[in-house]
């Protein structure tokens, strides 16, 4: 499978030199891109692969890796249909900022890819939705340095949020669809439980800066037809980004070598 790469941020760079390490068989990078042509050409040269547009990249692809942001996703994840490529999305809050995004998927018989990111339990709540979810809520505790620089605080009522903390704070409190508006790099998982269960409006996200936090945490709670559904994760932030988990890189990294296995394991 070949597997082409937008974006050179921190993320993008990390599953593009998984593709190209050859550590899964039969899972190769077809290239890169980025709208900063040399940081994309930068990268192309450090894995060996070539460094192409958009367009070029498509056609050279079987599946396209789409690591960039929330508001550039639509137009990539509508070109990569188009084209008939599939699409593994990392910023699935352009779900959330494009409302007709779906529908075109579903309408244009195109595949969209969404790794579990840095949440665990989306096997269970995709169960739990089978039997008609009534409750889904998210908590997600981070450092302030995590949250730092979001939208969110540019607002004159939350620009004092993150100052004088002694302890852990509520900072948000609101559906997905409010969250990735006002943290559109913090909470893409917010759109993928949304999307695994009962939507971006009835789904609950509350948000903590703990300064004492040296990971992060997500906590998932969902309830149906008398089961619940209780899932914790803890870890740390990627070294050359604090918005984005560990895990979620590493979840795409655990998509891709699924995709290219004979065997599949988990709902």
């Amino acid at each position: 499978m070949r597997v082409g790469v937008v974006g050179s941020g921190a993320v993008g760079r990390s599953i593009a030199a998984f593709a190209a390490g050859g550590g899964v068989p039969g899972l190769e990078l077809a290239g890169v891109c980025d709208a900063d042509a040399g940081r994309a050409a930068a990268l192309a040269a450090e894995l060996g692969a070539p460094g192409l547009d958009l367009g070029a990249l498509l056609r050279e692809s079987d599946l396209l890796v789409e690591a960039t942001a929330a508001a550039a996703m639509p137009g990539i994840v509508r070109r990569a249909v188009a084209a008939g490529t599939r699409v593994l999305t990392l910023s699935v809050g352009g779900f959330a900022l494009d409302d007709t995004l779906l529908a075109f998927v579903r309408e244009s018989g195109g595949e969209v890819y969404l790794p579990s990111g840095g949440i665990v339990g989306i096997d269970g709540l995709l169960a739990l939705r089978e039997l008609g979810l009534e409750r889904v809520e998210i908590t997600t505790t981070k450092a302030p340095r995590s949250l730092a620089g979001a939208p969110y605080f540019q607002r004159p009522e939350n620009s004092a949020l993150l100052e004088g903390l002694d302890g852990p704070r509520l900072v948000f409190s609101g559906s997905a669809r409010e969250a990735i508006a006002a943290f559109p790099a913090n909470v893409n998982l917010a759109i993928t439980v949304s999307l695994a269960g009962i939507g971006v409006d009835r789904t609950r996200i509350s948000i903590y800066a703990d300064p004492a936090a040296t990971v992060t945490r997500q906590r998932l709670s969902a309830e149906a037809g008398g089961c619940r559904l209780e899932t914790e994760v803890t870890g740390p932030p990627l070294p050359e980004n604090p918005r984005t988990s560990l895990l979620a890189a590493n979840s795409v990294k655990a998509l891709l070598r699924d995709l290219s296995s004979a065997v599949r394991v988990g709902t």
